[in-house]
């Protein structure tokens, strides 16, 4: 039986936010140190070790990613069928952690590596909405704190799994046995979880409640959040924000993009250097941001955080001449923002959308991801498309471009949320 979210837990604060949001970060460290230590060598395991192809090897990330975000919509309804959000992400973490990941490791062909790796997005897709449901109750009205910390120690995670991989490299581990050898942090992360207290749907604000506190705060603003949003339903008002963010993202620079851009003038010691720094980036800047974005709200936070990805597409769409030592400048610079750009606008726009579902966040989130990986597969198939025919100028402008038109429909048709003191959020 799901434990109830009790007040002892609530009240206790670690770094910030209650005890229940801490040790959901913790978990995410661990399996993101566990997830990286793979990803990490992945290229050169299926390219060296297993002697495929980059077809194949881009194959695997655009499909399984799709996968993942398609199954988080899923399992955001789900969680709400089921009364429980423990559980599902426990399975979730599990199918991840201790099956698909390490079993990579025994494999000889890709065929089964791309099933596991399918296995592996989906328990990420299926632990993803319900986890942040649960980050979005326990987090109350400091949503945009809790979702920046848990970012941050998510990132954590990244950066310290390449860095493990690079020592077991040094000590002349082999490959397969470093993918097996993430089945301990990947563990952890599981025992971690199993101390996370469950929230209930008996556990959220009742209709009543929800209509007499949304009603009190019609009467100070007269610029509240309809009764549906109580009532768990899909508001006009949050079906409008999930697709604008859909959008950002069908516009936005993929991560392998950019990396692969850097290639072109950074020698790969180098890459790989303003990978781990980027994710150091992303970690402190995601913490920031949350915060701040309690205080000044999401809205701008998410505006900044796209005008300082514009400047990104823009430094790498540029033919920098290798030649010289102004690519050795640009590049990293881009890189490093382009980890100020993701610091900002992820850990932002999760909060916004649980700002915006009162309760029933399972069902919010399911429908945010739900609409991320439908955008997903063509953000990456046209980026490609017009880097592999065109070039990398015209594939990054197209991007800056985009995001252009993507940030002025944000700023126009987007409302600003904060969150107020009694679970109440303001709209401007």
């Amino acid at each position: 039986m799901a434990s109830i979210r009790s007040n002892s837990d609530s009240e206790k604060v670690v770094l910030g936010v209650s005890l229940p949001i801490f040790l959901l970060g913790l978990t995410s460290l661990f399996t993101d140190m566990s997830s990286e230590m793979i990803q990490a060598i992945l290229p050169e395991f299926i390219l060296s070790y297993l002697g495929s192809t980059y077809i194949v090897l881009g194959s695997l990330f655009g499909i399984t990613d799709a996968i993942a975000n398609l199954i988080k919509g899923f399992s955001g309804w789900l969680s709400e069928k089921l009364r429980r959000r423990k559980s599902l992400v426990i399975a979730g973490y599990s199918l991840s952690n201790l099956i698909s990941k390490p079993l990579i490791g025994l494999q000889q062909h890709p065929l089964p590596v791309f099933f596991l790796k399918a296995g592996d997005r989906i328990g990420k897709g299926i632990r993803t909405a319900p986890r942040d449901a649960l980050i979005g109750y326990h987090a109350g009205k400091n949503s945009g704190t809790s979702f920046g910390l848990h970012r941050a120690m998510d990132t954590t995670g990244a950066v310290l799994g390449p860095l493990v991989a690079m020592i077991l490299v040094l000590l002349s581990i082999k490959l397969p046995s470093i993918i097996l050898l993430s089945l301990f942090p990947g563990l952890a992360a599981v025992v971690v979880l199993l101390f996370v207290e469950d929230v209930e749907q008996g556990d959220e604000p009742s209709r009543d409640a929800g209509k007499t506190q949304d009603s009190q705060h019609r009467q100070e603003s007269n610029k509240g959040i309809s009764n549906e949003a109580f009532e768990g339903k899909i508001t006009k008002q949050l079906l409008r924000t999930v697709s604008l963010l859909a959008l950002i993202e069908f516009a936005s620079l993929n991560t392998g993009f950019v990396i692969a851009r850097a290639g072109d003038f950074l020698p790969s010691a180098w890459v790989l250097l303003m990978y781990a720094l980027f994710n150091i980036v992303y970690a402190l800047v995601s913490l920031k941001a949350g915060k701040l974005s309690d205080k000044i709200g999401r809205k701008r936070i998410i505006i900044i955080g796209l005008l300082v990805l514009i400047i990104t597409t823009i430094l790498l769409a540029l033919p920098w001449d290798p030649a010289t030592l102004v690519p050795l400048i640009i590049i990293p610079v881009a890189f490093l923002i382009f980890g100020v750009h993701a610091g900002m606008v992820d850990p932002t726009a999760r909060a916004m959308v649980s700002d915006l579902s009162a309760t029933k966040k399972g069902k919010a989130y399911g429908l945010y991801y739900g609409l991320i990986g439908i955008v997903s597969i063509p953000e990456t198939i046209i980026f490609g498309l017009l880097w592999e025919i065109y070039g990398p100028l015209p594939a990054f402008l197209y991007s800056a471009i985009a995001l252009s038109v993507c940030l002025g429909l944000f700023a126009a048709f987007s409302k600003e949320t904060v969150m107020k003191r009694g679970d109440n959020v303001k709209v401007h």
